[in-house]
């Protein structure tokens, strides 16, 4: 398991920790990535992160490897999530909008609007089929969703949220 967390420098960190018989055991060696509000997601048994920097450009690396640029600009942290060969990227882009990318292998394609105006950072989850959903808090405070590959339309659920979203995938 990899834990990753915003220090209190400010900066992102990550470490790996066992689990055993269901319990988290001690956090290894911290390694400093160097970039605030970051997201982690495992992509072939390793932690990808991504970050947008104070330019708004958002960046991915591993734990061995530098930063590399994507194709999406952000005004808040992205949110990663990977399964089935493909990872997606989101985030609220310049406009308030939902964008996000997907690199299926070949690298991120371009950044796609998918439309709304967003509070915070959003969360996504890819499905068994390899699609990707993504769920924002909407300007009215309700959380709402958005399959993203392949697109839909958005889905109001029931609920209001005060301080953002989140989404976990289960592998089963």
């Amino acid at each position: 398991m990899y834990l990753t967390c915003r220090g209190s420098d400010g900066a992102l960190w990550s470490a790996r920790a066992t689990v055993q018989q269901g319990r988290v055991g001690a956090a290894g060696n911290w390694t400093r990535l160097g970039v605030a509000a970051g997201a982690v997601g495992v992509v072939n048994g390793a932690p990808l992160f991504a970050a947008a920097g104070t330019d708004g450009v958002v960046r991915t690396r591993r734990l061995t490897t530098g930063w590399v640029t994507t194709p999406l600009h952000c005004t808040r942290a992205p949110a990663l999530a990977a399964g089935c060969g493909s990872v997606y990227l989101a985030c609220r882009g310049s406009s308030g909008a939902l964008v996000w990318s997907r690199n299926a292998g070949a690298g991120f394609a371009p950044a796609v609007s998918a439309g709304g105006t967003i509070v915070g950072v959003p969360a996504v989850a890819v499905d068994r089929a390899g699609g990707a959903t993504a769920y924002v808090q909407a300007t009215s405070g309700t959380v709402v969703r958005k399959r993203l590959d392949p697109a839909t339309g958005w889905t109001t659920l029931s609920g209001v949220t005060v301080r953002g979203v989140g989404a976990a995938q289960v592998r089963g």
